[in-house]
């Protein structure tokens, strides 16, 4: 991996979304290892020129909350269309995300801290389960696009 990356915190990129057209996310933290957690946004763009900075970019208006791994930023795939200016850390918040047993019954809310590590988790059962928690998983970039396009569909 480089030892310069191509994109910060506060940085909106557009991502290609399989069955044709664009989103957008928003970096938010990142390990400077590979590993990014971004918000993402609808709804789907026709095409990279209507990728733009604007106010519908907010922590509340995101459809996906996932960390990824960063190579479709590094290979330029996803583009840097700019940055949030001025960019607010406190504003984009990381959040606990939900693991799942097998039964889906019974899980934990997981915990990272800025640089994305591990820190703690709490188990969480039954009714305490909040279904709409973001998922607690790494996703590669192309399954990224993949759930977006879902998403989106």
């Amino acid at each position: 991996m480089p030892s310069r990356l191509s994109y910060r915190e506060g940085d909106c990129f557009a991502l290609p979304l399989r069955a044709g057209g664009f989103a957008r996310g928003v970096v938010v933290r990142l390990d400077r290892k590979g590993i990014v957690l971004g918000y993402f946004f609808g709804p789907r763009l026709a095409s990279l020129s209507e990728a733009t900075i604007d106010d519908t970019l907010r922590p509340e208006k995101a459809v996906l909350l996932a960390r990824f791994g960063d190579l479709g930023l590094q290979k330029g795939e996803w583009r840097v269309i700019g940055h949030i200016d001025p960019w607010d850390r406190e504003a984009w918040r990381i959040p606990g995300f939900l693991h799942l047993d097998e039964r889906g019954d019974r899980g934990f809310v997981r915990y990272y801290d800025d640089s994305l590590r591990f820190v703690r988790e709490e188990r969480v059962t039954g009714s305490a389960i909040s279904l709409h928690a973001p998922r607690d998983a790494l996703l590669g970039y192309g399954a990224a696009e993949i759930r977006l396009t879902k998403l989106l569909a």
